[in-house]
């Protein structure tokens, strides 16, 4: 009987054998497929995140662009002014126009409390002038106060407002005219490095 069954049993266990090294090949498949699927997504949900991370870099970055430009286009507005009133100035020693002398006159007691501060709605934008716009503004500002006292020193004797009973000779004219002129100069020279300045940062994306 055990002799007739002896085959019999040999195929089942041969079956059964094989059917555990098929489920078990099956099993390590499927362990395998999953830790792929596995390793897939979190790659998948590391440069979805990279992405994203990059997305949010450059809109930060557009919109830091925007303010920069906002900011530039601020301070040109200002220097525009600024150089406008000591081209005004520079005019204003040649000039037999009384009106135009006395306004310019009272520009340059107003100097360091108007013409040298930014406009207040500016404010803001100055977080985003540069190290080296600032440094030039600084000595634009230095170099204006002895254009300031040459300028009031040779309108003095043409402003009838001032009681001033003197004239200045002619030398003394021509010698404070000369050092308004050379004043004036400089101070074009400054706000034409500041623009430069600006083109160039403007241009190249940098700023402080």
């Amino acid at each position: 009987m055990w002799t007739q069954l002896f085959p019999a049993l040999t195929a089942l266990a041969g079956t059964v054998i094989g059917g555990l090294v098929t489920l078990s090949a099956a099993s390590k498949q499927a362990k395998a497929s999953r830790e792929v699927a596995r390793q897939q997504f979190e790659n998948q949900l590391v440069l979805a995140q990279h992405q994203l991370a990059a997305q949010l870099e450059a809109e930060r970055g557009k919109q830091r662009r925007v303010k920069i430009d906002e900011a530039y286009g601020q301070l040109m507005l200002w220097m525009h002014d600024v150089r406008t009133l000591v081209d005004n100035i520079w005019v204003a020693i040649f000039s037999d126009d009384a009106a135009f002398v006395e306004e310019t006159h009272k520009a340059l007691i107003e100097w360091p409390f108007e013409t040298l501060r930014p406009p207040r709605e500016f404010a803001p934008a100055q977080f985003y002038w540069s190290d080296d716009v600032n440094e030039l503004l600084i000595k634009f500002g230095g170099r204006s106060a002895e254009f300031v006292m040459n300028a009031k020193a040779s309108l003095v004797h043409k402003i009838p407002s001032e009681g001033h009973s003197f004239e200045l000779d002619s030398e003394a004219i021509d010698i404070a005219n000369g050092k308004v002129v050379a004043g004036h100069d400089a101070l074009v020279c400054i706000v034409s490095r500041i623009r430069d300045v600006v083109k160039r940062e403007m241009r190249d994306g940098k700023t402080c």
